[in-house]
């Protein structure tokens, strides 16, 4: 990669490669890594102590191994081991994204490196209820006979099942299809009646504005560009991003209007905690030999993707207490715990991505049929409200 001097050449060189790996893509001759772009979160400003200074996340990877120059005031060339490895970009005061033309297992590799750097950094967790939203708006304002990619996965991996022979398995499903905008939701709540992997939404793909193609978004962040346009692509993540903080921060004010309605003290907690109630009620019942798989895997050592370490206390047949910390930021929260529901108490200031976190692995991984209640308003009714807003 030549010297890159200002904003204009970064974007100019993305969009002469975005244009060129188009063409490689419909010649199904892919010779170069197509362009990502990943998407990061520190948090809201406003909840927390920290001066504005040392939440950019220029700051926040101070004194890791990986090197940020300044192109200008919110642009950065990444250097790992003397190597360009791609470009920072910060959207706003709470997200930012990473553009890399480097191939796919390194870029994964080189974002998951950046969320190791710090506790202050999360991805960007799309879950399949928020996924739901995005089709909805897509086919909203979209010609109807443009195309949309869906992949829908789950993988129950605290779902292992022992066999005769010492055959150990569990059940894992993934499937894709490309289909016009026209009547997809239908098709699709017509066959989530029947199989419960349609709830699962783990990537959608957002026809370009600007011509052929599109760009992929995955429930982690990630977004591949597969348009003839940077551009286009850096435009579809930042409204996209935008939507993602509106709904987030909106959570955030109905979770902490609600705080009062939750009780000041929880039965036999060691600390004394004022928090909004998350309710994630499995629509389908969790089998009570999955959920203690689930609780004494996650929780002891905080294991990923859930980063959420806690003591655990059994109150009850088939139902636990977690008294616990978020690994992003490090605050306190408590969690009850049954066959048939999760409930999460946030005290005052705890990141909205949490919800989004919690809830996209909840799906990925223990149910996909869930519904989801901040307080006494259902996740579905405040998207929407976000979105009216």
């Amino acid at each position: 990669m030549k010297k890159i001097k200002n904003r204009d050449e970064v974007f100019d060189f993305f969009e002469s490669y975005a244009q060129n790996s188009k063409e490689q893509i419909d010649s199904n001759k892919t010779r170069n890594p197509l362009l990502k772009t990943y998407v990061f979160e520190t948090f809201n400003e406003d909840l927390s102590s920290l001066h504005k200074k040392e939440t950019a996340i220029n700051n926040i990877l101070k004194g890791s191994d990986i090197d940020l120059t300044h192109i200008d005031e919110s642009l950065f060339l990444i250097t790992r081991n003397s190597i360009a490895v791609g470009f920072l970009e910060e959207i706003n005061s709470r997200f930012s994204n990473l553009y890399t033309t480097i191939p796919a297992n390194e870029s994964d590799q080189l974002a998951k490196h950046v969320l190791k750097s710090s506790s202050l950094i999360d991805s960007m967790w799309i879950s399949g209820k928020l996924f739901d939203e995005l089709l909805s708006q897509t086919v909203e304002y979209h010609y109807p006979h443009r195309f949309t990619k869906l992949r829908f996965e789950y993988d129950f991996i605290y779902d292992k099942r022992n066999y005769i022979d010492e055959i150990i398995e569990h059940k894992a499903s993934s499937i894709s299809f490309v289909e016009e905008l026209e009547n997809i939701l239908h098709k699709i709540n017509g066959v989530r009646d029947y199989l419960t992997l349609f709830h699962a939404i783990s990537s959608m793909r957002l026809p370009s504005k600007s011509g052929a193609g599109g760009h992929d978004f995955y429930f982690n962040g990630k977004v591949t560009n597969r348009s003839t346009s940077f551009y286009d692509h850096r435009k579809q993540i930042i409204d996209t991003v935008n939507k993602y903080k509106n709904i987030t921060e909106f959570v955030e004010k109905k979770a902490w209007i609600s705080l009062e309605k939750t009780p000041s003290s929880i039965e036999d907690s060691f600390y004394t905690l004022k928090a909004c109630p998350i309710t994630i009620h499995f629509n389908e019942k969790i089998k009570p030999e999955v959920l203690e798989k689930f609780v004494y895997t996650v929780f002891p050592k905080g294991a990923d993707p859930f980063k959420i370490i806690g003591e655990i206390k059994v109150v009850g047949k088939n139902r636990y207490h977690v008294y616990g910390t978020d690994m992003h930021l490090w605050q306190n929260l408590f969690i009850d715990i049954s066959c048939t529901n999760m409930i999460v108490y946030l005290p005052y200031g705890t990141c909205g991505n949490t919800i989004h976190r919690l809830t996209t692995h909840i799906q990925k991984y223990i149910q996909p049929n869930i519904d989801v209640y901040i307080g006494d308003h259902s996740f579905n009714e405040i998207v929407s409200e976000a979105h009216n807003e």
